[in-house]
């Protein structure tokens, strides 16, 4: 079943009942892979320049599903070719505002998919945005605000 952060169910049947593009300037759709190694404890994170440390992520391309483009933003950011866990979203998470544009009332929709991948998996991140794994009992300050919400919602207390 899919959680819902930042939006109640009747919010989000209006949302999917109707047709938004990949460049609607007033909602956007966004992928977002969770990749743990449950063996180790750990999530990975990358740093991003204006959310902090978040999980690997970000908008369809034209035509794009989002489970797609949650494992397509995770072999851009990371180096990691991974399948997510299950096609449908583990949660969806409602955020308005662009930390790229303050004032921005954008909102973004953001398909969380669960990844698993062992820790040991060597990281060839891009330029300026490193990633890294994290314990879930250390994770980083600055990190993206749904993390510890998501982590409770998988039942790992952040």
């Amino acid at each position: 079943m899919t959680k819902l952060v930042g939006a109640t169910a009747t919010e989000f049947r209006q949302f999917t009942a109707t047709d938004h593009p990949a460049d609607d300037p007033q909602e956007h759709i966004v992928a977002i892979a969770w990749v743990m190694d449950s063996v180790a404890n750990r999530l990975l994170l990358v740093q991003h320049r204006t959310q902090g440390w978040s999980c690997p992520g970000g908008h369809l391309e034209f035509g794009e599903i989002p489970a797609d483009a949650a494992a397509r933003e995770l072999a851009e950011e990371t180096g990691l070719a991974a399948t997510p866990l299950s096609p449908e979203p583990f949660v969806v998470v409602r955020a308005t505002g662009c930390p790229r544009s303050p004032g921005d009332d954008v909102v973004h929709w953001a398909f969380g998919y669960r990844f698993e991948v062992a820790c040991t998996a060597a990281l060839v991140t891009e330029v300026g945005q490193p990633g890294r794994w994290f314990s879930l009992d250390a994770l980083p300050h600055h990190r993206a605000r749904d993390v510890d919400e998501v982590l409770a919602h998988l039942g790992l207390g952040a």
